[in-house]
């Protein structure tokens, strides 16, 4: 601390706190300060805090979240904890206020929305600790959406009007925590429009379909020995990748496509069942993968853990505990491939039905349900 009084509080501003030594700090100079004043004071002001260094399922959430709160009548800020991703920036609604500093989040809103995401579960970190605690919000709502990290540990986490979940896994372990908390277990809000227009072809063979944006580390290590698994009950069964496993084998039966190319809502067109085996012990939120898929009128072969588990029923596929039960679901099938069609058009009235982005800001700005 020294040294940065001496050296570099005359000419540089601390924008953010890292770990030891890691602090952000901007040439004063460089340091565009921003006008927080809201000009249309009939407008309630909302405010969206997460992180928009990328452009997965979490940071797309964040944008659906705003432009909902947007037709809401609510004045939008944006208060990023990291860089913002090209990506992400370009995608930010019209009209949202995009704070130059993370930590004014201390500045006074009407409604605060803390959007955990995946790099934002290490709750005790200085840079959280030395400013949340400061939040200036008449109502506070926290999305835990990836682990439970330190909610209900770490003081500045406890107390808020409510908390909602992508799975009931991560709310039953914080309601553990805090008994009598409001909370809510919902589908990530994701726009389904285009997914709703696909038309399956449900005939034999059997496609066997996926995609994830995160590479290998979705996909689970056995990927090869499974496919020769699957492949001895059919050796017609296609499998379709977006992308595929970097360590996939080459055969004629497996089709391999660069990550977003085409578009998912393209891309799901190949198949006609959608299989999501995850790394043992991988923990999902949505997955907006497997929502997208029901929408297209797929039905789901699916972990039966995390968040698959709150999005599956069994009218609209299956749930595995193991890849001997995944073995079984295929051959179940083969035995009467009618029933890709039968759980495929349940799958898409399900999502019809359930996955309605729109009951976010009904939750977020209501205490209607709850524990």
């Amino acid at each position: 601390m020294k040294w940065q009084t001496k050296y570099l509080e005359k000419d540089f501003k601390l924008i953010v706190k890292g770990g030891h030594r890691c602090h952000f700090w901007k040439r004063k100079e460089n340091v565009k300060e921003i006008e927080y004043k809201v000009t249309d004071i009939s407008k309630p002001t909302a405010r969206m805090i997460t992180t928009t260094r990328g452009y997965g399922g979490s940071e797309r959430s964040t944008i659906e979240i705003m432009a909902m709160l947007q037709k809401k009548g609510y004045h939008v800020q944006l208060s990023t904890t990291s860089n913002v991703s090209w990506e992400y920036k370009k995608n930010i609604p019209e009209g949202v206020q995009l704070l130059a500093e993370w930590d004014h989040v201390t500045t006074p809103c009407d409604l605060a929305v803390l959007y955990c995401s995946d790099t934002i579960w290490n709750y005790n970190k200085e840079q959280y600790t030395s400013v949340m605690p400061m939040m200036n919000a008449k109502r506070k709502v926290m999305v835990v959406n990836f682990k439970v990290g330190g909610v209900g540990k770490e003081e500045w986490t406890k107390g808020w009007d409510k908390y909602l979940f992508l799975s009931s896994l991560l709310e039953e372990e914080t309601v553990k925590r805090m008994p009598g908390i409001k909370t809510k277990v919902m589908a990530p809000p994701t726009s389904l429009d285009l997914f709703f227009e696909n038309e399956p072809n449900y005939d034999i063979p059997l496609k066997l379909i996926r995609h994830n944006s995160q590479g290998d580390n979705k996909h689970h290590p056995d990927t090869d020995s499974m496919i020769t698994d699957v492949l001895r009950i059919d050796s017609s069964i296609e499998f379709h990748y977006m992308p595929a496993y970097s360590k996939c084998k080459e055969l004629p039966q497996i089709y391999k496509y660069k990550k977003n190319d085409p578009a998912v809502w393209r891309f799901l067109k190949n198949g006609n069942c959608f299989w999501y085996h995850l790394p043992d012990g991988y923990t999902e939120g949505g997955p907006k993968v497997v929502m997208e898929a029901m929408a297209a009128g797929l039905p789901v072969i699916a972990d039966n853990f995390s968040g698959p588990k709150d999005r599956v029923t069994p009218e609209t596929g299956w749930l595995c505990d193991s890849w001997e039960d995944y073995l079984k679901v295929i051959k179940e099938i083969l035995a009467d491939p009618s029933i890709l069609k039968t759980k495929g058009e349940a799958a898409r009235e399900h999502a019809k039905k359930e996955f309605v982005p729109e009951r976010w800001v009904e939750e977020i700005i209501s205490d209607e349900h709850g524990q």
